[in-house]
């Protein structure tokens, strides 16, 4: 899921990320949003972000995949609607001004 990022620089980035850094009351709050939307989802008869990672990860199996400018498409869809996800919980946990 390293989007248009090369698979050096990406690995690169998560080898120095400093995870002890995380807000962890942010990172269970969007755990438990992450479930609620997963449920949400199957409820709604839509495929999930689970379904949809694993539909991916299928697909983006190498970091060498040769994949179709859909595909590409699919995996930015995915990768925003997480961000969407954690920029609400941010925004709802740290209730800014």
């Amino acid at each position: 899921m390293q989007d248009y990022a090369g698979a050096v620089p990406f690995k690169r980035g998560l080898d120095v990320f400093d995870f002890d850094k995380l807000n962890k009351q942010i990172a269970d709050e969007f755990v438990s949003a992450l479930a609620k939307q997963v449920k949400e989802d199957i409820k709604a008869g839509k495929p999930d972000m689970r379904t949809r990672f694993e539909e991916l990860r299928g697909i983006f199996c190498r970091s060498n995949s040769v994949v179709s400018r859909e595909e590409k498409k699919l995996r930015t869809r995915w990768i925003g609607d997480l961000r969407r996800l954690l920029a609400r919980v941010c925004i709802a946990t740290l209730k800014p001004d």
